[in-house]
């Protein structure tokens, strides 16, 4: 037995060099609370530490050999990234085609070529002057950066992964005229502060849904039920565990009571109501007052917020009225809504189209839920409905038309092939045969069919046209063949 003493800040390599499969040394540490006991076997190395504080460990060799080392920790700049600390701002020169970088610090850190050391180098650089752009004359755009030396480095695309690890990105230079620095994009990486960044990135984002948490009908009556899921964001679930901070679990919930949102008219927002049913004959015209919604514009939006941290649902009332589902659907992104600003730090979930006179929320021709994305409060992604393809929008179309107006006058359908002869419009029958088609010259080709009078189809439908080569003459078909004087031909 033996007793090993490590200072603060010290890291302990022990490494077990006997053979036997069965044996193994066990190292106890004074403070059983702060550090376990560590049992290594043969041919293993461990490695314990850098320790906060002062640590004695009692070591008891069952069998074989050991060795061990006390050394300074590893430093911790692998916790830092390459990036800009001060300076570096990059301006347009008076001189055209040239640059200035006014001096700055930054750091290079290899995290890669050896893990268990790794090399931070901490780079200063001089002011410089009526740079040269190298890709001014060849590229719309170039990125201009410093290295490890110092030096300024220039590239002629968007810098890779590798090459931001690898250099101090300062910014991206325009020069679109290939003569002149018209513009400079200041966009260097900071290095430091990388986990507030994070969090910075994460704010930017808003609460993000990893899974479920969807809303749907209760059943045939105007309540909601809300899917089991998952959401995330820095330090949400802090409270509940120090181990897994950042992500509840959140429960379903049948039939919740809601808070209802709306304008109190005066721009700030009304006391909320609760309730468990979704009011479906009033909306939010911001008056303060909810109004009703008229037999011509039946239609509203809902919008749902979940709170991951304590499990509340907000819906707020539809601010717009609409005629029909597909207009609601269709202004799901692009019509204007108002958010309570108390709704910022709470997760986005999904929108529910209702008519006025709904009474069940599962009756599809009076509502519709459609879910939100993952992301904060996006547009919307991962709808029930969504609309991919022509089919799709077909399909959930109240009313399959397209009405042309004087602002964006007529429906085009324009070639790509830039071939005369290939086809635009293809119409077909239930088996998928062509029966005529517009190509890309205008001429349509179909319903007229022609040959020798041997040839005339042998199932033909009632007016259908034939040119009968033998004739010299067009025919139509109705009980039998007949030319334009109604002759039997």
């Amino acid at each position: 037995m033996s007793v090993l003493y490590i200072p603060t800040g010290n890291k302990l390599s022990i490494t077990s060099t006997a053979s036997s499969v069965g044996t193994y040394r066990k190292f106890t540490t004074d403070l059983e609370t702060e550090l376990p006991s560590v049992s290594i076997y043969p041919s293993t190395t461990i490695q314990l530490g850098p320790f906060l504080s002062d640590r004695i460990y009692v070591v008891t060799d069952y069998s074989g050999d050991i060795t061990s080392t006390v050394s300074p920790a590893t430093r911790q700049d692998n916790q830092l990234g390459t990036g800009l600390y001060t300076g570096g701002l990059v301006t347009a020169s008076a001189t055209p085609g040239k640059i200035n970088i006014a001096a700055g610090t930054g750091i290079l850190v290899d995290n890669y070529t050896n893990q268990t050391e790794v090399e931070a180098v901490r780079v200063s650089w001089q002011a410089r002057t009526n740079v040269n752009v190298t890709y001014l004359n060849s590229t719309l755009t170039s990125y201009v950066a410093i290295s490890k030396t110092g030096e300024i480095a220039q590239f002629n695309s968007r810098p890779t992964p590798d090459q931001r690890r690898d250099y101090i990105f300062l910014a991206i230079i325009v020069h679109t005229d290939l003569t002149t620095v018209q513009d400079v994009g200041n966009l260097p990486a900071p290095g430091y502060d990388h986990s507030q960044m994070l969090i910075d990135f994460c704010d930017a984002l808003g609460i993000v849904n990893k899974s479920g948490n969807q809303f749907s009908a209760n059943g045939a009556n105007l309540k909601v039920n809300k899917s089991s899921g998952q959401s995330f964001f820095p330090g949400l679930n802090f409270i509940n565990s120090v181990k897994a901070p950042n992500l509840t679990t959140d429960a379903a919930q049948v039939a919740p009571t809601m808070f209802r949102s709306y304008r109190n008219g005066s721009g700030g927002w009304a006391a909320p109501v609760l309730s468990d049913l979704i009011d479906v004959a009033r909306y939010d015209n911001g008056t303060g007052t909810l109004a009703s919604l008229s037999a011509s514009d039946p239609f509203q939006i809902f919008r749902f917020w979940f709170a991951p941290s304590n499990g509340n649902i907000i819906v707020a009332y539809g601010q717009n009225p609409y005629k029909t589902i597909a207009d609601a659907e269709a202004a799901l992104t692009t019509g204007v809504f108002v958010q309570n600003p108390v709704l910022n730090d709470q997760s986005f979930r999904g929108w529910l189209i209702a008519k006025r006179d709904a009474t069940s929320l599962s009756d599809a021709t009076k509502a519709k839920f459609i879910n939100a994305g993952s992301i904060g409060a996006s547009a919307a992604s991962g709808s029930s409905t969504a609309t991919t393809n022509l089919q799709g929008a077909y399909n959930n179309s109240a009313e399959p038309e397209i009405l042309t107006d004087s602002t964006h006058n007529a429906l085009n359908m324009r070639d790509g092939t830039n071939v005369s002869t290939a086809k635009l419009i293809s119409f077909q029958n239930f088996s998928a045969t062509e029966l005529a088609y517009i190509n890309a010259s205008g001429q349509f080709y179909g319903g007229i069919t022609g040959g020798n009078t041997a040839s005339r189809p042998g199932s033909p439908t009632t007016y259908q046209q034939y040119f009968d080569t033998t004739l010299g003459k067009p025919i139509w078909y109705n009980g039998g063949w007949k030319d334009s004087a109604g002759n039997s031909v």
